[in-house]
């Protein structure tokens, strides 16, 4: 589905492509080792779902690029094991898909590896990725100044995990992972947030106040009850009304 010219999700995935780069965030390849930790024992998915929709997108859309919008690791205060031997395999997977270049816009869980992603041939990138002069990708913890903000039309990010909570009937309540085409009330920007492809980072429900949000862009200058919403799951992309629309439907 075509959101802006030449920026489209691929139907029911949690990825961008524009033009010859695909996008992904959130992938947090070690998480199940975190989760043992804390007595939950989860089966090792998360390289394997991010590898099998990746090389989806690479063979469907011809690309050339993958940038990552930060978090491509999960844990805050190291490097462990499992990260390390899993972000090998994902990166020099994806070289054998054909892909040439990868990028990781730095986010907030992205300590330690430097060093590790040198030695692959990752270029890392702190705080803000400029695409061309329309579109930039950043992770969307760290808080960006009106003067970079209003550079683009477009800012891509991650952080957020947004789902949509959908009264199904009675009590029941499904969760679908979405994109946000939002508003600011400082510029002419849009910023438009990606659902996480980890697939246990099972999400945050959207709100439709600034303060139920994690990153200080948002929490500055966003604008959630104008935002448009794209729910990209099994197998379909589905452009929904605005949020303001929708609090009859939505748990938010």
């Amino acid at each position: 589905m075509e959101i802006l010219e030449d920026l489209s999700i691929p139907e029911g995935k949690r990825v961008l492509v524009y033009k010859d780069t695909l996008i992904v965030s959130d992938i947090h390849l070690g998480y199940e080792s975190e989760a043992e930790l804390e007595g939950a024992f989860l089966p090792r998915v998360q390289l394997k779902h991010a590898l099998q929709d990746i090389r989806d997108a690479v063979n469907s859309h011809g690309i050339r690029r993958l940038v990552i919008a930060g978090d491509l690791k999960h844990k805050f205060e190291a490097l462990t094991w499992q990260e390390r031997v899993e972000i090998e395999k994902f990166v020099n997977t994806i070289y054998s898909y054909g892909v040439k270049d990868v990028v990781l816009v730095r986010g907030n869980h992205d300590t330690f590896i430097k060093g590790l992603l040198a030695n692959l041939n990752v270029r890392i990138v702190d705080d803000i990725l400029e695409l061309d002069n329309n579109i930039a990708i950043t992770h969307g913890h760290i808080l960006l100044d009106e003067e970079i903000l209003s550079r683009y039309k477009l800012l891509v990010m991650g952080h957020e995990h947004p789902v949509a909570a959908v009264k199904m009937g009675g009590a029941s309540v499904s969760r679908f992972p979405v994109f946000l085409l939002m508003p600011l009330d400082c510029c002419d920007t849009r910023l438009l947030v990606m659902p996480a492809l980890g697939v246990y980072q099972s999400g945050n429900p959207i709100s439709y106040e600034r303060s139920g949000y994690l990153s200080p862009i948002i929490k500055k200058y966003g604008k959630p009850e104008l935002s448009q919403l794209y729910v990209s799951d099994s197998g379909m992309t589905i452009e929904m009304p605005e949020m303001r629309y929708l609090r009859d439907y939505l748990v938010a």
